[in-house]
Parts: structure tokens; sequence; C-alpha cells
């Protein structure tokens, strides 16, 4: 399994409010649409006793089935769509994007 991994967070003086329907309602419904697409996470990173001031705001995870499968999503017309997607990503600033390997540890 592979996944796209996106660290974010927002410009100063956005409407979070604002952003997260923007996000939930338009954003993601994009996402969702890429070819292949086996799960997609999205998480909002809270502070924590080591960092009081998380490091991003959310994150996101699209897991793919092989590096192919996410290199297709990506190249496809969905996957230009989100890259068009100007009102999101004129809100976001310090985006980092990860592929992983995903290894799952048995728990026993």
């Amino acid at each position: 399994m592979v996944k796209l991994v996106t660290l974010f967070n927002l410009k100063d003086g956005t409407d979070v409010t604002e952003f997260e329907r923007y996000y939930r309602e338009v954003h993601v419904p994009l996402a969702r649409a890429l070819p292949g697409l086996r799960r997609y996470t999205r998480s909002l990173v809270r502070p924590s006793r080591h960092r009081p001031v998380p490091p991003f705001y959310r994150i996101a995870e699209l897991y793919f089935d092989d590096i192919d499968t996410l290199k297709a999503a990506l190249a496809s017309p969905q996957g230009e769509a989100i890259n068009r997607d100007t009102p999101f990503f004129s809100r976001v600033k310090d985006m980092v994007q990860l592929v992983c390997e995903e290894e799952e540890v048995p728990l026993r």
C-alpha cells in the first residue's frame, strides 16, 4: 500500500469556519473522485504535551495500491481538477507532501 500524505497550515487571516466548509464540501469530494483511491483520511492536528503549538493544522492521507496507481490518479482529469482548486490552495501555506510505503505492524 502506498499513501500520499499532505501536511499543511492555513495562511494567516484565513476564516477557519469558511475554510473547513469549503474543504469538506468541495475539496474532499474532488479527492474522493481520484481513480484507484482505496482509503482517505483527514486529521486535525491537536496540541500535545510535547507540542503545545502543533507544527501543522491538518494532515490528509490518500491510500493507493501501488506507486503506479498513485501516479495515474494524480495525472488523471480528477487529479488535475484538484491541482486547479485555487480557492483551496490560496488559503494553504507550508504544505508538505510525502509519498510513503506503508507497512502494518502486527499488534500481537
